[in-house]
């Protein structure tokens, strides 16, 4: 007859196997797992490493392509927008590498450039842009801008016989406008007509003072709209929110648009896509960034 005690023991020592292959399971899992693991974060790692060095090389050959652009500007560009006026508009936050890219390579391009005026709300006076578009003091500011764009357009268009009663200097008297730098206008009746070229430039990628879509916006739907060719640059960094809602105008095929606005390669494509403008009436989406169709408009041939 078997004890009691013979069963314990053995109870006891079923028990004890079973613990030490749980144990002795567990950690062949843990060790499986870690080596595991290790294999692949040494597969990410290479990975990683990879896709750095194809960065690296893109950077460069970016760099590499953007230096020879730039070398060959002056003469590629030569005599393209020859007698051409041009005239810029920026928002407050304009990026001003794109900016000063947009005016050298216009330069070289034979381009007159007319003025350069920024949006601005810093001390305006409402009291005179209510009276330049005739509203009420006390609308809105973003209700003054939008008006001021919808005046200001068919002004631009049309031109102006005189300064006395002229809405763009009314509007730059608001403060809604300014004259960057200092420079001024001799007479605002200079700036406008059916010949002129507008650009826009625009933002880094801080916040502007007055939203794009209270001014710039439905000024540039309203220039197009009035056959007046436009073209709008912007960097980069900005180009994914600034551009779409422009893009985006039943009018936009009468539109171009720069999306590196400051590199070479983007003031180039600005020339080229402006040139398309002024001489087919034809406008496209441009740039090596996000939303461009392709990066340069076909250029017609040299001016010589």
């Amino acid at each position: 007859m078997i004890s009691w005690r013979y069963h314990l023991i053995t109870i006891v020592a079923v028990f004890l196997a079973l613990a030490l292959g749980v144990l002795a399971g567990s950690t062949v899992i843990k060790q499986n797992l870690v080596s595991g693991l290790q294999a692949q974060k040494e597969d990410l790692t290479k990975e990683l490493s990879k896709a750095d060095a194809a960065a690296s090389q893109a950077k460069d050959d970016a760099s590499t392509l953007n230096s020879a652009f730039a070398a060959l500007a002056p003469d590629y560009l030569a005599g393209r927008l020859a007698g051409d006026r041009v005239l810029i508009i920026t928002p407050d936050n304009v990026d001003h590498a794109s900016l000063s890219q947009a005016q050298t390579y216009l330069g070289y391009a034979g381009a007159e450039l007319v003025a350069t005026l920024t949006v601005n709300v810093h001390g305006l006076d409402t009291g005179a842009l209510a009276a330049a578009v005739n509203m009420s003091v006390t609308t809105p500011t973003s209700q003054l801008a939008a008006r001021a764009a919808h005046v200001l357009a068919p002004r631009l268009a049309e031109g102006a016989a005189n300064e006395q009663n002229d809405v763009l200097r009314q509007i730059l008297d608001s403060g809604l406008l300014v004259i960057p730098d200092n420079s001024k206008i001799s007479k605002t009746t200079a700036v406008g007509g059916p010949d002129l070229r507008v650009v826009v430039i625009g933002p880094d990628a801080t916040q502007s003072a007055l939203p794009q879509a209270d001014f710039i916006d439905p000024l540039v739907g309203d220039l197009v709209r009035l056959g007046i060719s436009v073209a709008v640059a912007a960097p980069s960094q900005s180009a994914t929110s600034f551009l779409p809602p422009l893009q985006q105008d039943p009018n936009s095929s009468q539109l171009a648009t720069v999306n590196d606005a400051e590199t070479p390669v983007g003031a180039i494509a600005l020339v080229l896509g402006m040139e398309r403008l002024a001489r087919f009436d034809k406008g496209g989406q441009y740039g090596s960034g996000s939303g461009g169709s392709v990066v340069l408009a076909t250029p017609s041939p040299a001016t010589s």
